[in-house]
């Protein structure tokens, strides 16, 4: 049997949902649910909320006045008519003459073959451009933040949404936000509970809240009242013939009817019936500020290391023209914007380029010396505060100087001519494939669902430790060498020998130059196959072996080693192109600029 604490609520009787993360602007959920109603052992708890916006000014006053009954929309949210006015979709109104709030879910109504329908209202919608994918909508223009959210399963529709977004709607609209939830919590037993409630029930009331507990015996089985009277009444009509074939009936009176009534006890195994009722009501109410729907100014103090003793500046000082430095960043920043959806990279030079956190917010960066990354500080500062956040995560003091290159752009309005490996690595791939397709006639390779994605890992960031130069040699080898067409390629094998793709082109390419440049030339191609299985533990003098065949230089930091493969990749492509001597050479685009070292 639960204890008598859980019919008074004592768990819940304290909180508030002002201080939630998540506001149920509309719920109707069974929390718990045991056994059939009537039988021993039925344990059922539900909870249900209603909100309304209101004018603020007006909130205190409302929320006092009004009771749980004004909170439920007892049949639609359809627009009416009354006394003359048009009431719009969601709109409240207890006299039919005044708007007195509006609902922010509107519940649409159909019949009872369908399911009821609930939609989060526009207005809030648009306010923050929030797309709609399955249960979820979400800020498309803050990195796709869910806002608002749907449960919709038996015995579960609710919506909630995003304090901080709601506040801040609250704000724009100088209105707050007027919540009334009911819980009930009921449990079937054979014998009365031992609580100390007068008269089997207990009744509290304080400020906004109310709570009704009370138990009563009951028939086991179908749970109706023990021991309770039921009247009957039976009433018919005495004029008409049951012969005629077009009965009539005539005005009521006495002398054309009949009646007669009787009654009965409910009778059965009695059993008892607890139950609490918890009623609660609070103000919501908006943020200070409406930064996002509004626009309100705000100063935001994420702060940067500024100085290679730690001095750190808050971003709104860095932003301004008047002040120019640069921040440094591990090269992981880069990994965690691509993770967002729709970020992308671009590269201009060697060693710069832009990252995208979302379409059109484009930050540029350099790769300095020692593989870190450096930024304008303003191209940061100027982002919006939860990218700004993101940045700020990824911060070091200065280390290694500004990358050359970026300077060159920015301060002398000089870019660099360099090329960056990966603008080139799907074009080097194509330049392969025409030049193979021209030699023999057809293409060596085979087309990839996954292909763009692939190529999306496909940068030396991914390289910023050890296992992340193994998983980049990984998603290279999947971009070209499991691509490879072994069946096309079988004409250049030998009878009974069973070769793998690499060593398929090797052939291919030895009817072209002699054996031992064929070899050389495929080298690389085969140092990424073998890197593929690095991170399966093979011994080190394989991973040593696979690395020298793929031309890298080890004593760099990772993420130039990781540049340093993508470079050879493209190199060994643009390579094998020339040797095959594609009559369309003149178009092979031009190898980008070598790593150092």
């Amino acid at each position: 049997m639960p204890k008598k604490e859980w019919f008074e609520f004592k768990d819940v009787s304290s909180r508030d949902f002002s201080r939630s993360v998540w506001i149920p602007l509309k719920s109707s959920r069974t929390l718990e649910k045991k056994h059939n109603y009537g039988e021993l052992g039925y344990t059922e708890e539900i909870f249900i909320s209603e909100t309304i916006v209101v004018p603020t000014e007006n909130a205190a006053h409302l929320i006092e006045k009004w009771t749980w009954d004004d909170f439920l929309v007892h049949w639609t949210n359809k627009p009416f008519v009354a006394k003359g006015r048009y009431f719009e979709c969601g709109d409240v109104t207890r006299n039919e003459r005044e708007v007195d709030g509006a609902r922010l879910v509107y519940e649409q109504h159909f019949n009872s073959a369908h399911r009821s329908i609930w939609h989060l209202a526009q207005d809030f919608v648009l306010a923050y451009d929030l797309l709609r994918e399955g249960n979820e909508w979400l800020a498309v223009n803050e990195g796709y933040t869910v806002v608002a959210k749907e449960s919709d399963a038996d015995g579960c529709h609710e919506i909630l949404v995003r304090a901080e977004f709601l506040k801040d709607y609250l704000c724009a609209r100088e209105m707050s936000l007027l919540l009334a939830t009911f819980r009930s919590r009921e449990h079937i037993q054979s014998e009365p509970p031992p609580f100390d409630w007068p008269e089997r029930q207990m009744d509290n009331e304080w400020g906004l809240n109310r709570i009704s507990c009370q138990h009563w015996d009951i028939i086991e089985g179908d749970g109706l009242p023990y021991g309770s009277s039921v009247a009957t009444f039976k009433y018919w009509r005495t004029d008409v013939d049951p012969e005629d074939d077009v009965p009539l009936l005539g005005p009521e009176s006495d002398e054309n009817t009949d009646s007669e009534s009787g009654g009965f006890t409910r009778e059965g195994t009695k059993a008892t019936r607890i139950e609490g009722q918890f009623w609660h009501k609070e103000i919501i109410p908006p943020s200070a500020f409406s930064y996002r729907l509004r626009h309100d100014s705000k100063q935001i103090d994420i702060e940067f290391f500024v100085d290679a003793d730690g001095k750190r500046k808050p971003s709104h000082s860095l932003s301004s023209e008047d002040v120019g430095c640069w921040l440094w960043f591990s090269p992981e920043i880069i990994n965690t914007l691509l993770k967002l959806r729709n970020s992308n990279l671009e590269w201009y030079t060697q060693h710069t380029g832009a990252v995208f956190a979302s379409p059109g917010e484009r930050v540029w960066f350099g790769v300095n010396d020692l593989g870190l990354i450096t930024v304008y500080a303003s191209d940061v500062c100027d982002k919006p505060e939860w990218q700004q956040r993101i940045w700020a995560g990824h911060n070091i003091a200065p280390d290694g100087k500004v990358c050359a290159e970026l300077l060159a752009a920015q301060v002398r309005t000089d870019p660099a001519g360099t090329k960056a490996p990966e603008a080139f690595l799907s074009k080097a791939v194509s330049t392969f494939d025409l030049a193979f397709s021209s030699r023999f006639g057809f293409s060596p390779l085979r087309t990839h669902p996954e292909l763009d994605e692939i190529e999306r890992k496909c940068h030396r960031f991914r390289s910023t430790d050890r296992a992340g130069f193994y998983a980049l040699a990984k998603d290279l080898n999947r971009f070209l060498v499991e691509r490879i067409d072994v069946e096309a390629l079988k004409p250049f094998g030998e009878k009974g020998k069973n070769l793998g793709g690499i060593k398929l082109i090797e052939r291919a390419l030895s009817t072209v130059v002699d054996a031992e440049e064929a070899h050389g030339l495929t080298s690389v191609l085969v140092g990424i196959y073998d890197l593929r299985k690095a991170d399966a533990h093979l011994p080190s003098k394989n991973v040593d072996d696979a690395i020298k065949l793929s031309g890298v230089n080890v004593s760099q930091s990772m993420v130039f080693q990781g540049g340093h493969l993508l470079h050879n990749t493209v190199s060994c492509l643009l390579r094998l192109a020339e040797a095959l001597d594609a009559p369309l050479k003149q178009t092979t685009p031009p190898a980008p600029t070598p790593s150092p070292g």
